[in-house]
């Protein structure tokens, strides 16, 4: 288990606690409350609650603190106005705040407002209690959005586009949010609507508190079926509409072979394309794309591929893949879009039919690439031949309780082909209790030339099942999993690292709540143990590890684990430890620090005669917001490994960034990444080189118009090492711009 994550548990801790609604003022009642309707609406988004329209609106008010008090006084008042006209929802916001001049909020790129005091506003629009809109902005109107789920339709990467505005003010501080119903997904079909509305305040310096519109028990996991309802009694327009966004990339660069001692080959790129989507309603929408565009104009972190098994893994940050892609979600992972390299065209659907959703999707791809799994490894396989690949997703939300449905991916290129077809259910019979399942069943034509070099079969079949149980109360929480999956089984479009295995995981977890005003909100153990073994049930490897961690006051965490285990490699089993401590959290209210710190014994994959080393790891991140327009970040991530013969390498990666943000639309950015690699030839059966640098710089700016549109344009660089050298030396140098723009 990869544990350099572990440092941000608390953090994603406090984002579970973030993530968790209730219901609201009106809703104690249990009645539904009638939102005001307004036939024409002139407002001003300027962060000022002035025109008559909000003298009208519905009074929400967020009495309770939520969290760390379970449903306890707050100790400020916020209030939430409301209304809505044909073709917006409208939300007002005035918080009052003891020490307004702390209040933190700065001007930053979009969704990147963790930390800051906001407010977020969550909404169930079809009413089907599984998941909600979530859309979040700071006290001066920075946005963030995502789509939440306690049943596995999240979608944290969903963009919509919406209006905010905010201002602090001598009392505290007020935002206007108009949200389009173009934007939202409900049942067009009905005359009048109820969603659930359920709306929660987070605060940003010194003792961090969650204020919610109606309490919030920390019971089961279905946390949107408690949402109070809002009737909207007057039809709302979400008609048949379009989005056009044509978008134009242009770059120079240059690049020269350092290990060849090669002169310098410049090179000139254009290129331009547009996405069209047809929205064919409130819940449905097709989207087609010529010549996509794929490029990126933030640059992946590097990962360190020494004495790894299996092959490493990437997010996705395209747009095309990230738009709806709760569609696609599934427990089991037969679908990674970032085995699709480079279409030229794209085509997609979305849509909801009452409780059926369906999605699919298919592009080309200049190559084909894809993870070849095995017993005790994986690689990355490109074939060098153009490839289709599709994708086809299915749903039935039968009860609030069950649903079933299906996943389907194919891909082929010319003598080539693998597709993957399953069906899943998921059943939550009784509070607090989830149930789900998944079998697949795959058929994979090798071409000869892969047959060749990897000593495949022409013909590949098998299947894989997934089953898996989770159950949570307020204090306790179990989940069970699962795997079985066939020698011969591939997911040539997902990511499976291993075949020819059982897989289990279990894992506890037991949490003790602090009374309000001590030093700590929350403790919490957790006790996980997974197995892995062949078809015969022989263990390959298994590993437990007792986790302890310490939610403090002022957003602080502090933690530690220990774990232990066997691994089974080239026919000899080994005992592998480990332990390790994190922390850190808000130093001043500007300021964030976390580190970790780890040592784990190790087998020495690249040279397992020599057994076990010991691999020590520590990092440490920096986040500091030095006024309202300022970002300073920064990360440093060490690692060596040792073995009976010395050191068999050493690895350093620092990552800095500084960002000023004139306003919530533009930024300038100077961002930079060095990693250092130092190996012990003599220690390794291959050659490898002894040392190896590599610096990547990129000064740019954006300006954002809105979710989909922006304006990028920067300066890039990269320097490397010449064999036998340490000295750094340029082999790369480049200058682009990208423009995209969204016409509605």
């Amino acid at each position: 288990m990869h544990l350099k994550t572990i440092s941000l548990m608390a953090l994603l801790v406090l984002s579970a606690a973030s993530s968790t609604w209730a219901t609201q003022p009106i809703r104690m009642t249990g009645l539904f409350a009638a939102l005001p309707h307004e036939q024409q609406v002139e407002i001003t988004l300027d962060g000022k609650l002035d025109e008559p329209h909000w003298q009208r609106a519905e009074l929400m008010d967020l009495p309770f603190e939520i969290f760390p008090g379970e449903n306890t006084p707050a100790d400020r008042a916020t209030e939430a106005y409301l209304f809505y006209s044909h073709d917006a929802l409208y939300v007002g916001i005035r918080a009052s705040d003891p020490e307004p001049q702390r209040l933190r909020a700065s001007y930053r790129q979009r969704d990147e407002i963790d930390n800051q005091d906001q407010i977020r506003i969550h909404l169930d629009s079809f009413n089907e209690q599984r998941s909600a809109y979530q859309l979040r902005v700071n006290a001066i109107g920075i946005q963030a959005d995502e789509i939440i789920s306690s049943s596995g339709l999240e979608d944290p990467d969903w963009n919509g586009i919406w209006y905010s505005e905010g201002r602090i003010t001598e009392q505290g501080y007020e935002v206007e949010v108009k949200i389009p119903f173009t934007t939202l997904g409900f049942d067009n079909s009905k005359q009048a609507q109820q969603w659930g509305v359920f709306i929660t305040r987070f605060t940003g310096y010194g003792d961090f508190a969650v204020y919610g519109s109606s309490p919030w028990e920390q019971t089961g996991q279905c946390e949107e079926c408690d949402y109070p309802k809002l009737e909207l009694h007057e039809p709302i327009n979400a008609s048949s509409g379009y989005r056009v966004t044509p978008y134009v990339v242009a770059g120079r660069s240059r690049t020269r072979d350092l290990a060849q001692g090669g002169d310098w080959s410049d090179k000139t790129d254009t290129d331009a394309g547009v996405d069209l989507v047809w929205k064919l309603g409130s819940d449905s929408a097709v989207t087609v794309t010529a010549n996509p565009d794929f490029s990126q104009v933030d640059a992946d972190t590097i990962q360190f591929d020494l004495n790894e098994r299996f092959a490493l893994q990437y997010p996705e940050k395209r747009a095309f893949f990230l738009e709806d892609q709760r569609y696609f979600n599934s427990f089991f992972p037969v679908l990674y879009t970032r085995n699709i390299n480079a279409p030229d065209w794209g085509l997609k659907y979305t849509g909801r039919f009452g409780d059926h959703t369906l999605g699919s999707f298919v592009v080309d791809d200049y190559t084909t690439s894809f993870i070849l799994p095995g017993r005790d490894s994986s690689e990355l396989v490109e074939y060098a031949a153009a490839s289709t690949n599709g994708v086809l997703s299915y749903r039935n939300n039968v009860s609030d309780k069950l649903r079933f449905g299906s996943l389907s991916t194919l891909r082929k290129a010319d003598d080539y082909h693998s597709a993957a077809t399953g069906f899943n259910v998921l059943y939550r019979p009784w509070e607090g209790h989830t149930f789900a399942a998944e079998v697949y069943h795959s058929d994979t034509q090798n071409p000869e030339l892969l047959q060749q070099e990897y000593g495949l079969q022409g013909t590949q079949k098998g299947h894989a099942a997934h089953l898996y149980h989770s159950y949570q109360t307020r204090e306790l929480s179990f989940t069970n999993r699962v795997r079985n999956i066939a020698d011969g089984f591939r997911a040539d479009l997902g990511v499976l690292n291993q075949v020819g295995v059982w897989d289990s995981v279990s894992e506890t977890e037991y949490r003790i709540y602090a009374d309000r005003d001590t030093w700590w909100n929350r403790v919490e153990f957790e006790l996980e143990y997974e197995r892995v073994d062949d078809l015969d049930f022989n263990r390959l490897s298994d590993e437990a590890q007792l986790k302890v961690a310490v939610d403090a006051v002022k957003q602080r965490e502090l933690g530690m684990f220990a774990e232990t285990g066997h691994e089974l490699y080239e026919g000899v089993e080994y005992a592998l430890n480990g332990s390790g401590v994190w922390g850190g959290g808000k130093v001043l209210d500007s300021l964030h620090i976390n580190s970790f710190m780890g040592r784990f014994e190790r087998i020495n994959y690249d040279n397992p005669l020599s057994g076990t080393g010991t691999y020590s790891t520590g990092d440490v991140e920096i986040d500091w917001s030095p006024g309202a327009h300022w970002e300073v970040a920064a990360m440093i991530d060490l690692g060596r490994f040792e073995v009976d013969g010395g050191e068999l390498y050493r690895t350093r990666l620092v990552q800095a960034r500084v960002r000023y943000n004139f306003s919530a639309h533009q930024q300038l950015q100077l961002w930079a990444q060095r990693a250092e690699t130092e190996q012990n030839p003599a220690l390794y059966v291959d050659a490898v080189e002894a040392h190896s640098r590599q610096l990547l710089t990129q000064l740019r700016y954006r300006y954002q118009f809105n979710a989909y549109s922006s304006l990028v344009a920067g300066i890039t660089s990269v320097a490397g090492t010449r064999p036998a050298s340490r000295a750094l030396v340029s082999e790369q140098e480049g200058v682009f711009v990208k423009l995209s723009y969204a016409f509605e």
